[in-house]
């Protein structure tokens, strides 16, 4: 969501269908398809580190990581809206995301190296 070369709306909640009364459905259906995407992405690479280091992983573990990552996630959407709001613009940009980074050198220096393979420029 964060990631494409348009941005995101920072005012605009998604949208929710109301066919047949099912309002909220189509949504919810791919907020938990995002949420599984999610599992096996933080699983699949929790096992490959884990077998790297000769150590099993949970499935408690890979269930705690990924709330834990769609918590950091969903914190860097809000903050990023928020920044893009303060900066009284209506869409989400790099240097939004960029800010939300700005305590932490590692997600710093992926994103930057994300913008560079991407071909964006950061203006942070």
């Amino acid at each position: 969501f964060l990631w494409s070369g348009e941005g995101r709306d920072a005012r605009s909640a998604p949208e929710r269908s109301t066919v047949g009364g099912m309002e909220g459905q189509e949504d919810e259906a791919s907020l938990v398809e995002g949420q599984e995407e999610l599992n096996y992405l933080v699983a699949k690479i929790a096992h490959e580190h884990g077998n790297r280091k000769g150590m099993t992983v949970s499935r408690k573990f890979v269930q705690c990581l990924t709330e834990l990552a769609l918590g950091y996630a969903q914190e860097v959407q809000l903050d990023s809206e928020a920044f893009a709001r303060h900066a009284r613009r209506t869409t989400v940009q790099l240097e939004d995301v960029r800010l939300c980074a700005r305590r932490n050198e590692d997600v710093g220096r992926i994103l930057d190296e994300y913008a560079q393979e991407q071909g964006l420029k950061s203006n942070v």
